[in-house]
């Protein structure tokens, strides 16, 4: 009798564990699935900011061919090299556009950097993705996305502010490393104290993605700058 109560109760607490397991790993299931619809939609909604700067930069250009139209219906070969000398300096000086080998990459620093100048925050790009990367797509736009919102947030309380992009490769790696003013307060010796600054902004699935990668996550804060380290092995 004694005997069978054991068992019964070792069969109970069995059943109970695996429940939990279950339980949990459906938890951590759903979870990962709302950090993917997070991104989905972020990433809609960046398309979206795309699709609108390239209907105004269209809209803007048939006014200028309007422009020239009229300039060249009246002969004004002057007016046409005053006006066309005019729109190169204006695309010198405002319209430029990141190239680092990634599509992916290239829209989503170039609408950031949009985001950023209006906020007054100075962008620095050095990016170059080798043609062997083997990050999807997806996966870039998550950690790029997550980390410089996370850095323009940052940012935001911090006068004369910067962000620094670096990504290159360094023999087998690729290396990711965000810089950013901060001059908050804390103790950031540990490095899990160090990933307090970074909490609520994605960076679950930033780890994530670096451990999908076998790669490496590291956080640093020193002369008031703090920085994020990614390695991915490639």
């Amino acid at each position: 009798m004694f005997f069978v109560i054991i068992l019964i109760l070792l069969i109970t607490i069995f059943i109970v564990i695996f429940k939990l397991s279950e339980y949990y790993e459906h938890q951590q299931h759903m979870k990962l699935i709302m950090l993917k619809n997070q991104m989905l939609e972020q990433s809609m909604a960046e398309t979206q900011q795309t699709f609108m700067l390239w209907k105004t930069s269209l809209h803007d250009f048939k006014h200028k061919i309007m422009n020239l139209m009229t300039l060249a219906d009246n002969n004004d070969i002057s007016g046409i090299k005053q006006y066309l000398e005019t729109e190169n300096e204006l695309l010198g000086k405002k319209l430029f556009y990141y190239k680092t080998g990634s599509d992916t990459v290239d829209t989503i620093l170039n609408i950031k950097q949009k985001i950023e100048e209006k906020k007054g925050i100075t962008f620095i790009i050095n990016a170059k993705i080798p043609e062997n990367c083997n990050i999807a797509s997806a996966d870039f736009a998550s950690l790029l996305g997550n980390l410089l919102d996370n850095a323009i947030e940052a940012s935001e309380k911090e006068k004369e502010p910067f962000i620094e992009v670096n990504i290159r490769p360094a023999k087998s790696y690729l290396i990711i490393n965000i810089l950013n003013k901060y001059t908050g307060s804390g103790d950031f010796s540990e490095s899990t104290k160090n990933e307090k600054h970074l909490q609520g902004i994605g960076i679950h699935s930033v780890k994530q993605t670096v451990k999908k990668y076998g790669g490496e996550f590291n956080t640093d804060i020193s002369d008031n700058i703090f920085n994020v380290k990614i390695m991915i092995p490639m």
